[in-house]
């Protein structure tokens, strides 16, 4: 939702984000991490 990226960023920008080291902000749900595959499977794209 565009409301929760505006507040998202908001946040980011602010001194208040300064505490936060090594964090992964996943906006659309679709982050690759353990147990992705290493690849797309055949005919799929990854976003």
């Amino acid at each position: 939702k565009p409301d929760e990226l505006a507040r998202t960023i908001c946040f980011l920008l602010s001194e208040e984000s300064g505490l936060m080291t090594g964090a992964v902000i996943d906006f659309d749900q679709s982050v690759l991490g353990a147990g992705s595959p290493s690849k797309p499977k055949e005919g799929e794209v990854w976003p």
